[in-house]
């Protein structure tokens, strides 16, 4: 729990095992800012919402709360953690996503009959997610998981940030 803490994570969390596997219920800003530690080099940063404005004239404004990152994780365990993200794009759940071009690791998660599906996912400049649910905690339907729902939208969400850049 102190590693989420240090990530950013204030939502309250079962102090059990249960922890391991995802019994926390977290907001998807909060755990897509945790997984930008991965992406940052072990550090960590409060999320930024608007990165830049292009105007009209082609002037760029850009957006920062200027707050430092904070390292909170070795580097061993920094590349432990990579690694892991890594094989779940290359060979795991979240295989659809491989096709945007830089992505270097992400992580789906599903909840219990199938009430939730998430995805969490960066390249070497952005760190997002995406969080499909129901607003009665009602099932999206049997099979409806973090690899065949929300990874889809991740996938066409970045391709659709690389066109447009």
């Amino acid at each position: 729990m102190a590693f989420a803490e240090k990530a950013g994570i204030t939502s309250a969390m079962p102090a059990d095992l249960s922890l391991a596997l995802g019994a926390g219920d977290v907001s998807l800003l909060e755990i897509t800012a945790a997984y930008n530690v991965f992406a940052g080099n072990g550090t960590s940063s409060p999320p930024v919402f608007i990165d830049k404005i292009v105007m009209t004239d082609g002037e760029v404004r850009r957006f920062s709360d200027g707050r430092p990152r904070r390292k909170i994780m070795s580097l061993k365990e920094l590349h432990q953690m990579q690694s892991m993200l890594a094989e779940v794009i290359h060979r795991g759940t979240g295989r659809k996503v491989r096709s945007v071009p830089g992505v270097r690791g992400g992580k789906t998660g599903t909840s219990n009959d199938y009430r939730d599906a998430w995805f969490i996912g960066y390249d070497g400049k952005l760190t997002s997610g995406v969080w499909l649910g129901n607003d009665h905690n009602r099932s999206l339907g049997h099979g409806e998981s973090g690899g065949t729902a929300a990874a889809p939208v991740w996938r066409d969400f970045m391709l659709s940030l690389k066109q447009n850049n």
